[in-house]
Parts: structure tokens; sequence; C-alpha cells
């Protein structure tokens, strides 16, 4: 069993709403164009597009990507690439094939209406994936579920609730509620939520969720914390499911510090690899909480998940695209 990287020394991660931003500052309120291109539902494109005197800024949205490229103009290599283009094509046509881009044939349509660039703005708010929810589950050595909802945890298991997030009541919640019910209270009545650069997270915390939800909801969870009083290695084995690809067991040194080992799902096996984390702690937990990111994206980059993936994008990028059709009919 290998040594992970401390969380202390994690990179920051790269923004999720990177091109976001991006938009607003240098494309939002500015002169500037936006494409859509559409050969089926499948493969839809947005671009936006604004000209200056020294450079070409472009953002391409694509089901599998979003990419920010900046192009210095180049007049005499511009007019020669030029003669290559079909009359009749737009000047995004002509750009994307001077730039060798594999879009350039597409047949895009313009759409110039400053009401566009809200509907932009959601989409690329739907799209950023700044959102995850993770399952904690309390395992002691009896009670795989730990104690009953409302029963009074441990010192050192509330002490690890606070240490990752806050308890807040989920009725009326107004932010991110990882699928929990902030209306009739038929998930419970508090939960634990975080945010941190940019990143907002909600726990499916067993000893807050009613026992008809727990099973259901800490089982369709990517990431599953499992807080292990008794350090019992057995029981962790039973927490496993298909949809679970990262089992975090955490344990405790004592009432603000806990030993963590990461359980990664192998590809294309039932098994799972063990690694050490570092001491988790009130001075670590941004560290820990990335490493969860981290794990997640890299989740969503293989198999199913990366199918899930690519759907979520490619709905709300068609959705975009019938909003420009129908406003320009």
């Amino acid at each position: 069993m290998h040594s992970s990287t401390s969380f202390q020394d994690r990179d920051v991660l790269p923004d999720p709403e990177f091109h976001l931003k991006l938009y607003k500052e240098v494309f939002l309120g500015k002169q500037h164009t936006n494409y859509v291109a559409r050969r089926d539902t499948s493969n839809p494109v947005c671009i936006s597009h604004k000209e200056s005197t020294e450079k070409d800024h472009l953002i391409i949205r694509t089901k599998e990507k979003t990419e920010y490229i900046q192009m210095r103009k180049n007049k005499e290599k511009r007019k020669g690439v030029f003669s290559f283009v079909p009359w009749g094509e737009s000047n995004i046509n002509r750009l994307l094939s001077e730039m060798g881009h594999p879009l350039s044939s597409e047949r895009f349509r313009k759409v110039k209406a400053g009401w566009f660039q809200e509907f932009i703005l959601q989409t690329e708010k739907r799209i950023s994936f700044k959102t995850h929810k993770v399952g904690i589950l309390y395992a002691d050595t009896h009670r795989l579920e730990g104690p009953e909802q409302g029963e009074p945890p441990s010192p050192q298991y509330k002490s690890f609730l606070d240490i990752i997030g806050t308890e807040i009541k989920l009725e009326n919640w107004g932010f991110y509620n990882g699928g929990l019910d902030v209306t009739d209270n038929q998930t419970g009545e508090t939960s634990v939520y975080t945010q941190f650069e940019n990143f907002e997270m909600m726990f499916h915390v067993s000893t807050l969720l009613p026992s008809g939800e727990r099973h259901r909801r800490l089982g369709n969870n990517t990431t599953l914390i499992v807080f292990n009083p008794q350090n019992t290695e057995a029981e962790i084995k039973e927490m496993k499911t298909q949809q679970v690809h990262l089992v975090v067991e955490v344990v405790p040194l004592d009432k603000d510090r806990f030993n963590t080992v990461f359980y990664r799902k192998q590809k294309d096996s039932a098994g799972y690899a063990k690694e050490r984390g570092d001491v988790l702690s009130r001075e670590t937990r941004l560290g820990f909480l990335r490493r969860i990111v981290q794990e997640e994206q890299n989740v969503y980059k293989t198999g199913k998940h990366f199918d899930l993936f690519l759907r979520v994008r490619e709905m709300h990028l068609n959705g975009l695209i019938e909003r420009a059709r129908h406003r320009s009919t």
C-alpha cells in the first residue's frame, strides 16, 4: 500500500466556471458574434467569436469539451487560406479552416441578437460540473448503518462532519441539494454541505437520512465515505456497489484528526486498489475535498460515467441551439 500525496500539497483544482467567467469578461456586453451548428442532435456546437485589432478570441463548445482559443491576426496568411474556402461559408468557417480545426466544415448559423447571451450564460453554468454529491456512512462493528436517525452521534463523528462541511436545514434550501428533498423533508430535515474553490458538495449522511432512504441515496453516489470508528476492514468491503467507484475509509485518531484510506475501483475489474491517504484535520480538509473532486473527475473520463458526461453536455447544448432556431424563425 503506497502513501498518497499529502492533502496539504495538493494542487488547486481548475476553476469549473473558468469558461463562464471568461465569457463574462471577454464577450458579454461587447461586440461579438455567436454561431451554432448541428449535423444531428448528437453533434451540437456553439461558438462565440470576438474580434480585436490584434487577436481573434473563440470559445468553442462541443459535447466533449469547451476550449478557449486566442489567435493572432496574420493577414497575409489568412488571405491565402481564404481562397480554399467555398463561396458562401461564414467568417467562422474561414477562421476555423485557417486554424486547421476539424469543425471548419460545419454549417454554422450566426446568432447576433443580444438576447442569446443570457442563454449562453445559463448553459455555461449547467455544463460546468461544479457540483458533487458524496455519501457518508457511519459503520460500527455491529450496525453497518450506524446510529438510528436522530440518535446522538459520537464526538469524533460529529467533529468529522464539522470539519468537512456545515449542517444545514433542507427545507427551502436554495443552493445545490444533491437530489435531496427541500420541500417536504422526505430525505430528512438536515444534511451537511460545503462550498470551496467554486465547487459545491452535498453529503448524503446516513445518520441524517430516514432509514428507507439510506441504501438508495448512499449506493447511488460515485464516492462513499465510511466513518469506521472500530477500524474493521471486513465491513468496508460490504459497502462497495456497482455505482460506487471510490470508498474513503475514515478512522479517528483522536477527536479532531482522522486516518484515511482510499479504495479505488479498478477498470474492468470488481477489485479495488487500496491507497493510504494523509491525516485529515481542519488544516488539511481543503486538500481532502480536492482529492475527492479529482477522483470523481477521473471517473467521469471513463466508461458509463463518461457517457453520462457527454449526454449532459449534449442535452444542454441542444437546448441552446433550439432556442436560437425558434427565436430566429
